[in-house]
């Protein structure tokens, strides 16, 4: 939960702000160990409504690179992992990430190490990076893992701002074709229908239908958002189910164009995942769990949940790939090279390059054709709109020439 505070320093300010804490107990506990003395402590009212968590109690990715930049820019220059947590919070404007930062610093100075301390904000700090941390604790390699976290967890994210600006563009003409689709059905079709029925022109089908929608539209429009908006509701409500995810995730592979992509965006992210888990020392099994979950496709993680156990029972990893048709044969083949090398951390990485530059390659093919598909498919839209008009208008300069 989420408390505001007016509290009192050692010598004498009076300072105010925010803390995450279970209870008001819990909050004045945390407040203590900071060296601040608690007048005041009530629940804030963000922490009464689930509705504003996406605006004010998320932290977002281009927050947490900056973090893990900053924590291995510091770490790296020779400043303590203590204090380098305490400078990056005086500096972070998130107040939720701040406040769990604040909070490691508290768990450290108790004696917690370092990975279990950034355990107690799984909703901030995914279980990849904590088993990283434990993994640079146990080897001493502390700077090396931030640093090849870091490097991951940026490469994600320049995987998503690829995808997100070859569809920006298209997605705006989409919206833009629809607004003037829209605006003729709904205000140029029946003005001209009105029109041809004072002429007394015999309306093609095509128009008669495009008339009724527009009308029924603008007569009914609240009815129509209400259809809407519960068809999205229960839309977002079925692809919160384990079923709904499954399905949506199996179209995402099947779908024409963007289904290769997703493929190969998931396994990009698999191998430089598992190759650098592998190579900061993590045990492979545990590597292959947390490798499967950064895919964010259910239907590629259930094929290799079994895995784990299975590896545990001898099996290799290139074996068990093979019987899964959903593994492309170059993915088996570079990983059987490393487990016969005794390289397979090298191999996955550079197997994660490969994919990463055919993700790139792919969006760069999508945005070369998606742009002129768009525009054949809204012009053809307006077209046959334009269509239905000049034809009843053709009719009636026809009759007006007998």
């Amino acid at each position: 939960m989420l408390f505001t505070y007016r509290a009192v320093t050692v010598k004498g300010e009076k300072v105010k702000g925010t803390i995450e804490a279970f209870d008001r107990k819990d909050a004045g506990a945390k407040l203590n160990e900071k060296g601040l003395r608690p007048v005041e402590i009530r629940e804030s009212t963000l922490s009464h409504s689930r509705f504003f968590d996406p605006l004010f109690g998320k932290v977002r990715s281009g927050e947490l690179l900056i973090f893990y930049s900053q924590l291995y820019d510091m770490v790296s220059a020779g400043i303590n992992f203590l204090k380098s947590l305490e400078m990056i919070a005086e500096q972070t404007r998130n107040q939720k990430l701040k406040n769990a930062i604040d909070d490691i610093v508290v768990l450290l100075r108790k004696g917690t190490s370092i990975s279990d301390a950034f355990e107690q904000h799984k909703d901030i700090f995914p279980p990849l990076f904590v088993s990283m941390i434990k993994s640079g604790e146990a080897s001493g390699e502390l700077e090396t893992v931030l640093r090849n976290y870091n490097v991951l967890y940026d490469e994600h994210l320049e995987i998503q701002r690829k995808i997100t600006g070859a569809l920006f563009y298209p997605a705006l003409l989409f919206c833009l074709g629809m607004a003037v689709i829209l605006f003729l059905v709904l205000f140029i079709v029946p003005k001209f229908v009105d029109i041809f029925s004072t002429a007394g022109v015999d309306l093609p089908v095509i128009t008669q239908v495009l008339y009724v929608f527009g009308i029924a539209v603008i007569r009914y429009w609240y009815l129509v958002l209400a259809v809407m908006g519960l068809a999205a509701w229960g839309i977002w409500r079925y692809l919160r189910t384990k079923p709904g995810r499954y399905h949506l995730d199996s179209l995402k592979l099947v779908i024409p164009v963007f289904g290769p992509l997703n493929r190969d965006v998931a396994f990009s992210r698999f191998l430089a995942t598992m190759g650098l888990l592998l190579k900061s020392g993590v045990p492979i099994i545990k590597a292959l769990e947390l490798a499967s979950d950064v895919m964010q496709n259910v239907v590629l993680q259930s094929s290799m949940a079994e895995f784990p156990e299975r590896m545990r029972r001898g099996e290799t990893l290139s074996v068990m790939l093979r019987a899964d048709k959903k593994i492309p044969a170059s993915l088996i083949q570079m990983v059987a090279i490393g487990e016969e090398t005794g390289n397979l951390s090298g191999m996955l990485e550079r197997a994660g390059v490969f994919y990463a530059k055919a993700v790139e390659n792919t969006v760069k093919k999508i945005t070369v054709m998606i742009e002129p598909f768009f525009l054949i498919v809204m012009g053809g839209a307006v077209a046959f709109i334009m269509a239905s008009i000049l034809t009843p208008l053709f009719r009636m300069i026809n009759l007006a020439q007998m």
